[in-house]
């Protein structure tokens, strides 16, 4: 078994695959499909509004997200709106730390320590939210997966400011 020396040795030791300022062929493609995504949605949306909202984005991901804000709670998630979730919080994660690496924010141990506030406050303000402490008008930006983008949002924000700061 290796002991935490030699790991460190090795880590030590280590060169990367990639400058940081070039991105690796799944960052490139994530990137990229998610960008397309983006436009392409936005497009449908201006363009088709009743076959992509009416009939995709509001049955799929909408209606559960107003229905788990209502009083009764917990609807019921469906594999499809699971798999749309999980694929983009895995797609986003791989983006935005390329982004980060690029942009040579820092990824250390005072990074890691800061993110594990935002990574509490989700599951915090879900579980204030359940218990009817915010008024019932906001419920919907406490419901996954909105809860997420939006601390996301003020996580990149706040993020991107500080860096500009920081200059």
């Amino acid at each position: 078994m290796a002991t935490l020396e030699s790991i460190d040795e090795v880590l030590a030791t280590h060169q990367p695959a990639l400058p940081s300022t070039r991105l690796s062929m799944v960052e490139q493609t994530l990137t990229r499909l998610l960008l397309l995504l983006v436009i392409g949605v936005t497009l449908g949306l201006l363009l088709m509004p009743e076959t992509v909202w009416d009939e995709g984005l509001r049955p799929i991901i909408w209606e559960p997200i107003q229905q788990d804000a209502g009083a009764q709670g917990d609807a019921g998630y469906s594999y499809q709106n699971t798999a749309i979730y999980t694929f983009g919080l895995l797609a986003s994660v791989v983006v935005f730390q390329a982004l980060f690496r690029t942009l040579q924010l820092p990824a250390d141990d005072k990074m890691m320590i800061a993110l594990i506030a935002w990574v509490c406050l989700a599951p915090i303000f879900r579980v204030l939210e359940d218990a009817d402490f915010f008024p019932s008008s906001i419920d919907w930006l406490l419901i996954s997966p909105i809860i997420h983008l939006h601390l996301a949002t003020w996580l990149i924000g706040i993020g991107f400011v500080s860096h500009l700061v920081g200059k």
